[in-house]
């Protein structure tokens, strides 16, 4: 199985939280490509979004949190836990 088939179930579903990357620097990376598609595709509305929901997660999980932890933040918008 590749990594991207196993960290929901290894890591959201199981409640561990625990890939090893930290939200905040997931939240950079993502701030940087979003600059990066504003300059080049400023109609572009997905990765704008993803930046926008990760500093929210941060802000409720804080910036050394695993970055799957943003799934909690998507799970109480939709009013449901996965798994």
């Amino acid at each position: 199985m590749s990594l991207q088939t196993t960290r929901l179930p290894d890591n959201v579903l199981s409640r561990k939280f625990a890939y090893g990357f930290a939200l905040g620097l997931m939240h950079k990376d993502c701030r940087i490509a979003g600059s990066l598609v504003k300059s080049q595709t400023p109609s572009a509305t997905l990765i704008p979004r993803v930046v926008e929901l990760l500093g929210e997660a941060e802000e409720l999980v804080g910036p050394e949190a695993d970055y799957t932890q943003i799934a909690q933040l998507l799970e109480d918008r939709a009013g449901f836990t996965l798994g």
